[in-house]
């Protein structure tokens, strides 16, 4: 979104900035600063290649400047473009090695890797979960056939080598292909003592990249399978049905393509009032975000994988026959082997989730800043002002997973729980909340060229209310002192927060398969993560301090160098306490007994230990409940000179970070 050939610096504050930038600059500032009176005309061409041929890219703009009408007229305007190809698996022949990692982090379960991992009840043929053929495998050409376990590997679920099952190679993207496009520009007239200006930018980016393909843990086989040999059917001897864990590699994965477009208007006065200077904005936003996800239609899947034979021996889907018209176009599909599905059938259970989010914004900022008197070391500086923002978020989708799919007609094989789509369900989102804030700043010269330098004293604070969370102070006193030319030293101490995004507060539903050891059940359980919004988040608290020196030698002209400790203690921090993982590993290590446990939804009760008890969900969401220390050292070097007629500039920027403590909820251990 920022016009990069127009930037003409970038500003970085750390800690103290919520009560003179905004409310929500809880760790500080990253101030993008445009050259408003850029003359002349600037281009850009960039091209580049990763080592080994893959993953080409390029970057395009121009820029250009004008100043007309005695330089009262100021307009500028840029264009960029910038593409990177996707990187596929396959350019990697290394993660063929298959690392993984498993272990909770505990001393008798320390967390380890290991190679060669496959998945032990699923592979590319078909894993014989359950019936007489149990611990047996499809081949190719739909024989059944011996499996072989390979070598223990000490992860639940995983074994080393053998017949296991892994993602192809020919599968999926490791990072997406993306395209950028930005155009920019902006206009200013100068009256004299009234400035007026407007700005428009306009943007379109785009990803596309292929997620896992189609991968069951358990599928439900009958034993009038049209595809099962007559031999199979017969060695079944009456058992009703089997269970087998696939994982279909022929096909790439389904493509999820991403979009955006975002609109961005800015428009303002700036006027000189006698020794006063008065600024008033309004700000529009507008941004759309469009996913589009080739995924498993799970009804369709289950409608397809019921294969039986009609009265003319052709084969079809068993629902075609017990409720004609319900599932129109069924395609059956053949499990058995590998390369046996079809690309109509693949077509057919496969179908497009599809959500779209709009995110709007409305702010309005007016400010007055001005000299109010004299004291002896200078005069005292003051600022006032206030601003009011609406922001919305309106969000659908087709995937929503709270809305139960219709599988009727479909024999008893759907899992409790399931959603419309396998991968991906995203939930319809629509909230809105409005800012006010107020603000004053106050900068007060004590002394100016004493015998023991020069001194001035800065504060200012903020008022905002949230119409979801109320009202909340920010403030902050610093400090500048110059003993001798060249030498200053400043701190700064300060109270900052950041409320929740739309997002935090008001996002849908969302859904995403999870695959884990279920360790009460003794089952690979193929489950679903779940998260949303949460209305009820209020806004994270920092305490901040920071104190530094900043050297300008005398002697030296142009060089310049400055450090600066920084201490942010954040309380009240919005997070998710522990990933849909990690709940499952504690439960387990609580012998099921935690209130964690509450978390994973299982169908029968949180502690029956039946196969049929395997968890439908587990859920995670956003509250307040995470703290976080941190300290460290930030330095910066800069140094400039001429040089054959023009000027060379170098820059330096370090961080030694000094402590790290996190700890995710109430009573859980500090994470350094």
């Amino acid at each position: 979104l920022i016009p990069q050939l127009l930037t003409e610096r970038i500003d970085v504050v750390t800690g103290g900035a919520s009560a003179a930038y905004g409310s929500d600059a809880v760790s500080g500032v990253v101030n993008f600063v445009l050259n408003k009176r850029f003359k002349g005309v600037k281009a850009q061409a960039q091209r580049g290649i990763a080592p080994g041929g893959y993953a080409p890219n390029y970057r395009l703009g121009i820029a250009a400047g004008v100043s007309l009408l005695d330089d009262r007229l100021n307009i500028i305007a840029s264009a960029e473009r910038f593409h990177s190809d996707p990187v596929a698996k396959r350019a990697y022949p290394s993660i063929a090695e298959n690392y993984v990692m498993g272990g909770t982090g505990s001393a008798t379960d320390p967390i380890r890797y290991v190679s060669g991992a496959l998945q032990a009840a699923r592979n590319d043929g078909g894993y014989i979960i359950t019936g007489p053929f149990a611990g047996q495998q499809f081949a190719s050409n739909g024989q059944i056939v011996p499996y072989d376990r390979g070598l223990p590997s000490g992860i639940p679920g995983i074994q080393r080598f053998g017949d296991g099952g892994a993602t192809g190679m020919d599968c999926c993207t490791i990072t997406p292909s993306q395209t950028a496009n930005q155009l920019f520009g902006r206009a200013q007239y100068d009256f004299g003592n009234v400035i007026v200006f407007a700005s428009v930018g306009y943007n379109t980016a785009s990803s596309s990249d292929n997620i896992l393909p189609i991968s069951r843990a358990q599928v439900r086989i009958y034993n009038n399978n049209a595809y099962l040999t007559n031999a199979q059917r017969t060695a079944l001897a009456g058992t009703p049905f089997f269970d087998i864990g696939k994982i279909v590699n022929e096909y790439p994965g389904g493509e999820t393509v991403q979009k955006s477009r975002s609109l961005i208007v800015n428009t303002g006065i700036e006027a000189k009032l006698g020794d006063f200077r008065l600024n008033v904005g309004y700000t529009y936003g507008r941004t759309e975000f469009d996913v589009l996800m080739r995924d498993t239609d799970n009804a369709r899947f289950y409608a397809a994988t019921d294969a039986v034979r009609d009265g003319a021996n052709n084969i079809v889907c068993r629902v075609t026959l017990t409720n004609p018209g319900l599932y129109p176009g069924c395609v059956p599909i053949n499990l058995f082997g590998s390369g046996n599905l079809t690309q109509a059938g693949y077509n057919y259970v496969t179908q497009d989730s599809v959500y779209r989010a709009i995110n709007k914004m409305h702010s309005v900022q007016a400010s007055i800043s001005g000299d109010i008197f004299e004291l002896p070391a200078g005069p005292v500086s003051v600022a006032i002002g206030g601003e009011y923002r609406e922001q919305s978020l309106v969000q659908t989708s087709n995937s929503d997973p709270a809305v139960v799919p219709d599988f009727t007609g479909l024999r008893g094989m759907v899992p409790y729980g399931m959603t419309k789509f396998f991968y991906g369900s995203l939930g319809p989102a629509q909230g809105r909340y409005t800012v006010k804030e107020a603000f004053g700043e106050i900068n007060v010269p004590i002394l100016r060229r004493s015998a023991i330098g020069s001194l001035e004293l800065n504060g200012a604070a903020r008022l905002t209310d949230y119409s979801t969370s109320g009202s909340v102070t920010t403030w902050k006193v610093g400090g500048l002192f110059d003993p001798v030319d060249g030498v200053r030293f400043r701190a700064t101490l300060s109270r900052d927060i950041r409320a929740p995004t739309l997002y935090e507060l008001f996002a849908g539903q969302t859904s995403t398969v999870l695959s884990f050891s279920d360790r009460l059940t003794g089952v690979q359980a193929s489950s679903r993560g779940v998260t949303g919004g949460n209305p009820n988040l209020t806004p994270e608290i920092a305490q901040t301090f920071t104190a530094g020196v900043v050297l300008k030698p005398v002697a030296i002209p142009n060089l310049s160098f400055s450090a600066d400790y920084f201490s942010i203690k954040l309380t009240d921090a919005i997070a998710t306490p522990f990933t849909a993982f990690q709940i499952v590993d504690n439960c387990a290590l609580s012998n099921f007994t935690s209130p964690i446990c509450n978390q994973i939804v299982r169908p029968l009760g949180p502690t029956n230990t039946s196969p049929d008890n395997v968890p439908t969900a587990v859920l995670t969401n956003n509250i307040n409940v995470a703290n976080l220390n941190v300290s460290g050292i930030d330095f910066e070097g800069s140094y400039r000179f001429d040089l054959g007629g023009g000027k060379v500039s170098m820059r330096a920027l370090a961080t030694r970070q000094i402590k790290y403590d996190q700890v995710n909820a109430p009573g859980q251990p500090v994470l350094k």
